[in-house]
């Protein structure tokens, strides 16, 4: 199961570098795990800190979009996992808030018999929702097919003549695959008066260091003035952060399809962060798909997107001024 995993997610990465597709959800297809129950078995998963969560089964989320299932559920500590790898950085508030939409449609009042007649796609349909609490058991919601407004039609029990509008933000979230649920790193918000000095290396092994000198110029090894290239530099800072997960544990040869092995672009920068204290940060570009490209952070794995214009700002302090 695991290695067919990481092929498919090498397969998405290989697509992705050829097509250009880049939006969220509708051009991802994550792994599906085989047919099957939504029974979820009591399993036992080393963490990342090398502790041990217990996957209960009192509470579960499951979700079929057509192309894709995903499943959640608790662990020991009470928080939401998901149940293909415990291990991914799951963002909470995307578990909890498909919770409360479905709460929502719990509460809600059916459309009136003449807006509930007609085919609402729910037959042709393969979307749908399970909750699974030890209180109230299991519901399932059906998906059928967008109302005028964009939100979904559903149905739930026994009753299939009572039709529901699902909530417009439960829409939004179903349209998510696992990657867009990442926690993602928060990078320091960096201003040029904390840098100290930038470390550039291109795949060929060319290699420019800049820093501050004792007059507060932004030089290179040779003394130069990169004063022009440092400007440049601090005006995409604010750009400088996570803009998205592409990978999280990604197959081998997923780096290189991307172009991070070896990276197009390293970057190493010292600063001093909020406290004081000397820091250093480490950047691996690789390749551009329209305004973002792949990175690496610090000595991690996974692979993320970034705005371009950062790699393109560094990239500067390669070339003669």
């Amino acid at each position: 199961m695991k290695q067919m995993m990481k092929w498919a997610v090498l397969a998405l990465l290989l697509v992705c570098c050829v097509s250009t597709l880049w939006g969220c959800g509708a051009e991802k297809k994550e792994p599906t795990p085989p047919v099957g129950t939504t029974d979820v078995p009591d399993l036992d998963h080393p963490d990342n800190d090398g502790t041990t969560q217990t996957v209960v089964v009192e509470e579960s989320v499951v979700f079929n979009s057509g192309d894709l299932t995903l499943r959640f559920v608790k662990n020991a500590q009470d928080k939401w996992v998901w149940k293909e790898d415990v291990s991914f950085p799951l963002q909470q508030s995307y578990v909890t808030d498909i919770l409360a939409a479905a709460q929502e449609i719990l509460a809600a009042t059916p459309l009136d018999a003449a807006a509930a007649a007609g085919d609402h796609g729910f037959d042709s349909s393969s979307e749908f929702l399970t909750v699974t609490n030890d209180k109230s058991g299991s519901t399932t919601f059906y998906f059928g097919n967008l109302a005028a407004d964009g939100r979904y039609y559903v149905r739930y029990g026994t009753d299939i003549e009572k039709v529901y509008l699902a909530p417009a933000k439960l829409t939004e979230l179903l349209k998510c695959t696992i990657y867009d649920m990442a926690i993602l790193p928060e990078l320091p918000q960096l201003e040029l008066k904390n840098l100290r000095s930038i470390t550039v290396a291109d795949k060929s092994g060319k290699t420019v260091t800049v820093h501050a000198d004792e007059s507060g110029k932004w030089v290179n090894e040779a003394g130069t003035s990169v004063t022009m290239k440092i400007n440049a530099f601090s005006q995409v800072l604010p750009a400088l952060q996570i803009r998205s997960c592409a990978d999280y544990n990604p197959s081998s040869g997923a780096a290189g399809i991307c172009g991070l092995s070896p990276a197009n672009l390293s970057v190493t920068i010292d600063y001093v962060n909020s406290v004081g204290s000397n820091t250093t940060m480490k950047l691996a570009f690789g390749n551009a798909i329209g305004d973002q490209s792949f990175v690496l952070f610090n000595e991690g794995t996974t692979i993320y997107r970034m705005d371009t214009a950062v790699g393109t700002a560094l990239s500067a302090f390669l070339t003669q001024e």
